[in-house]
């Protein structure tokens, strides 16, 4: 579906869930699975943010799962979430740092201690699920480590009915959160099949560090689609949400 689109047209992606709906009053702060919990909850809240977007523009949205995991919803929920399809539906696919709630996913250290294998494996039952739920594309977002980015591209290769862009979560203008050149995503994209990744890019990283970012990707990719979504500003804090 994605291939078929204009490869010239920049599209326009919604922005951050978990902030649009704490404006709508709802908070996460103590919530292991964060704004995922919502689509037991209160998934018509979900559905309402999804519709400001569009009607402000968005040409993609994506789907509250983020920080879901099957273990979280077995705990959790024991309930399997259901969404409905509008416009490009991307279903987001959060690092397995950020399953463990603990903000690992800004540092990946966890990549030391895990195999590609036990990745692939974490990985694969919840992109699975956004798959039969119907979503248009996968969102492989706030990975922090070219090792997980690796992982993600072999799973994409055993499950070839989808299409996903790649985005690594940075710690500098150079590097990815695990400290890694940003120019070696290229290993990722070596072993992305071509007729799936539709874009690599970065995300959830200060939007000063974007444009030097996308300059080194660039780079390396030549002429390959980018993608690039980082914060709006903020800090963030633990204790206050």
């Amino acid at each position: 579906m994605w291939k078929n689109c204009p490869t010239d047209k920049i599209y326009i992606l919604d922005g951050g869930l978990a902030t649009e709906l704490e404006r709508d009053g709802y908070s996460f702060l103590h919530d292991p699975l964060w704004s995922a919990g919502m689509l037991h909850t209160n998934p018509e809240a979900i559905v309402h943010v999804h519709d400001k977007y569009l009607k402000n523009g968005a040409e993609i949205i994506t789907s509250a799962s983020y920080q879901a995991s099957i273990p979280g919803f077995q705990k959790h929920l024991r309930l399997k979430n259901k969404e409905n399809k509008e416009i490009f539906v991307a279903g987001s696919v959060g690092s397995y740092g950020a399953a463990l709630a603990d903000g690992s996913e800004y540092t990946g250290d966890y990549c030391d201690k895990i195999t590609h294998e036990e990745l692939i494996n974490w990985h694969r039952p919840r992109i699975e699920c956004l798959i039969e739920a119907g979503v248009d594309l996968l969102a492989m977002e706030t990975i922090p480590s070219v090792k997980e980015g690796e992982a993600l591209m072999k799973l994409l290769k055993d499950i070839p009915n989808i299409e996903a862009w790649l985005s690594f979560s940075c710690g500098s203008m150079h590097q990815t959160s695990h400290r890694e050149d940003i120019k070696s995503v290229l290993n990722c994209m070596k072993i992305a099949p071509s007729s799936q990744l539709v874009a690599i890019g970065v995300n959830c990283c200060p939007s000063e560090f974007a444009e030097s970012l996308l300059k080194d990707i660039s780079a390396i990719a030549n002429g390959f689609p980018l993608i690039v979504y980082p914060n709006s500003g903020e800090s963030w804090d633990t204790n206050k949400g």
